[in-house]
């Protein structure tokens, strides 16, 4: 006898689009505000935070790009419609074959120390705040498969207890920690400073280091698991 089990895509980042920051933050903070602008010699749309570059808008946009890495979109408008709109998403991942997807972020995952080190802290919790409000809606086209976990302004602990009250409210369903926290002077996650927490086995999700990955779901090896059957 079959039976169909509903797969999980257990770490799968989405491509925020470029307006994410610019139409959910005070202009008041000019060019601060996480944005993007065309690079002339690269002939690239890139994210910047002030003067400081970061990543190509389309550089985890690889799902279905007809070339293989470090090859990508160079405009999001070159990306698959499903690596910015939730319900082409949701087509896609009936078409490979995911039920669900758990939703992590790529500029301020693998970025965040750069929001600390290239504005204030204010701002920094802001776009944690804008983030969050921005995946909450993304996965309210289905939230039965799309899956958000929150980001916390993690170097203020008060602002973190708060946001992470706010966002479970709003329907996240976990907590993704970020990358690089000692480029912000913070101890590393494999530093003897967390030994304690290796030593009772209890149980983080942080983001590693970047790797070549997709924007939407690709049956490859690594990011699938079963999951129980779909409700």
């Amino acid at each position: 006898m079959c039976e169909w089990y509903a797969v999980a895509d257990v770490d799968s980042h989405i491509i925020e689009p470029a307006d994410l920051w610019t139409s959910r933050i005070s202009s008041k903070w000019g060019a601060l505000v996480p944005h993007v602008r065309f690079h002339e010699r690269r002939q690239e749309d890139l994210w910047y935070i002030g003067d400081r570059k970061l990543y190509g808008v389309g550089a985890f946009a690889q799902a279905g790009w007809p070339e293989f890495p470090p090859s990508h979109p160079k405009r999001l408008a070159d990306a698959i419609p499903a690596a910015l709109h939730p319900k082409e998403r949701l087509a896609y991942m009936d078409k490979v074959g995911v039920y669900y997807q758990v939703m992590y972020p790529n500029i301020l995952g693998f970025h965040s120390h750069v929001f600390l080190n290239e504005m204030p802290r204010e701002l920094a919790t802001e776009c944690v705040r804008a983030y969050n409000d921005w995946l909450t809606e993304f996965c309210s086209a289905d939230s039965r498969r799309l899956i958000p976990m929150m980001m916390l302004p993690f170097w203020d602990i008060d602002e973190s207890v708060a946001e992470m009250k706010r966002a479970y409210e709003m329907g996240h369903k976990g907590v993704l920690f970020a990358a690089r926290y000692d480029k912000v002077g913070l101890p590393r996650l494999v530093d003897d400073y967390w030994e304690p927490h290796v030593r009772d086995r209890l149980p983080a999700r942080h983001q590693p280091l970047p790797r070549p990955g997709v924007g939407v779901a690709e049956p490859a090896r690594g990011h699938g698991t079963v999951a129980p059957r779909r409700p």
